[in-house]
């Protein structure tokens, strides 16, 4: 493993709020395809290739599906096949934003993901992304994010109007500018394109969701990697350290270590959780799945993280690493269509606002008449007197 240029390692966790994990992640042609565990583990080492992670919007149902569609369509663009490149990222958005679409014309209701790309191939690496998952380059010590947040809060930023720090905080943080799932008629989504970026030894790459970045800082992640010489093992605590301050959402991230020495030990593989995956994601293409726990029929939502934490090789939780905690984010992300996501509805939902604000226009008109009509019936009886 060691003798390739790329160690790559990624975790994804529901977390200890929801009840589906509609996080994905592309690791050259591997993502997940079985929702049924509550943490996934995998790790695989490659000379080039392309990375991504997807955060899929919807509700507890449907999420999924979006960012499912947003992963798989990026097998069509294998770096055997040149990756994503700058050209055709718009061919990969309109593909993946048509297949979405087709779904909500299916189901009558907004379905919706994220994407954050990294193409690595010739010691170089591209950043690409829709929406607010982003791309980290680690390098000397300090993380520096590569992509561009399509947010509100990011927008407003961008303009003046608030800082860096108070967009934290923001109650528009959660609220998208762009996403995958929006009509083409209605509105034409522009991916961001980095410049490309040479690697150099030891650098990393980190792609996450934002259930990663609303609890834990660029400093934070940084120091995390400083403290661990294996992505096996920053992957993993990232995203726990995450669920520790206070992350309410799915927490997804992939580590790429560039040309880094892999001192990892194979006792790595006895870690246990609750309810775990581990891929080993080889280039054969034959992934060998390893069930450390059997899956329960009903999945715990509200996970004892303590008791998570006792059964697994806990990371090296430091008070550096967390925030205080009355400044704890408390905000869950909200749902796609209910809770503020600034993006169009479906057919279906569109017809039923319309029909929604009919009754209130219609309502509106009927109290303003019966209140002329009650002012007329005054001043008659009034000047009667």
């Amino acid at each position: 493993m060691s003798e390739k240029k790329l160690i790559v390692s990624v975790s994804s966790d529901t977390g200890t709020v929801r009840k589906n994990n509609q996080d994905n992640f592309y690791i050259n042609g591997k993502f997940i395809e079985n929702y049924t565990q509550k943490h996934i583990t995998a790790e695989g080492s490659f000379d080039e290739g392309v990375f991504a992670v997807a955060d899929g919007m919807g509700g507890e149902s449907f999420g999924d599906v979006a960012s499912d569609y947003a992963v798989r369509t990026l097998c069509d663009f294998k770096t055997e096949d040149g990756g994503i490149n700058d050209e055709n990222i718009y061919d990969y958005v309109d593909k993946a934003n048509n297949l979405i679409c087709d779904e909500m014309r299916k189901r009558g209701q907004s379905i919706g993901t994220t994407i954050a790309i990294a193409d690595i191939k010739d010691d170089t690496a591209s950043f690409y992304n829709v929406g607010d998952s982003k791309c980290f380059l680690f390098r000397s010590g300090k993380v520096k994010q590569m992509t561009k947040d399509h947010s509100v809060v990011a927008n407003l930023v961008e303009m003046g109007v608030i800082t860096p720090e108070q967009a934290k905080t923001d109650k528009l943080r959660h609220q998208l500018s762009q996403a995958l799932g929006v009509f083409p008629e209605e509105f034409i989504i522009s991916p961001f394109i980095s410049e490309p970026v040479s690697l150099q030894s030891n650098d990393a790459v980190i792609i996450c969701s934002d259930g990663l970045t609303d609890a834990l800082d660029e400093s934070m992640i940084a120091d995390i990697i400083i403290r661990n010489e294996n992505p096996f093992k920053v992957s993993d605590e990232l995203v726990f350290s995450a669920m520790q301050n206070g992350s309410k959402d799915n927490v997804t991230v992939v580590v790429i270590f560039y040309k880094r020495n892999d001192s990892r030990q194979e006792k790595v593989k006895d870690v246990y959780y609750e309810n775990d995956d581990t891929v080993l994601l080889k280039e054969d293409n034959n992934p060998k799945l390893y069930y450390n726990n059997s899956i329960h029929e009903e999945l715990d939502a509200t996970i004892n993280l303590d008791e998570k934490l006792r059964n697994a090789d806990s990371p090296n939780f430091t008070a550096g690493n967390f925030y205080n905690n009355n400044t704890k984010n408390e905000s869950a992300s909200p749902h796609f269509t209910e809770n503020g996501y600034n993006m169009p509805q479906s057919y279906g939902n569109r017809k039923k606002s319309g029909a929604e604000a009919a009754l209130i226009t219609a309502g509106c008109i009927i109290a303003v008449c019966a209140g002329i009509a009650a002012g007329i019936i005054f001043l008659n009886l009034f000047f009667y007197r």
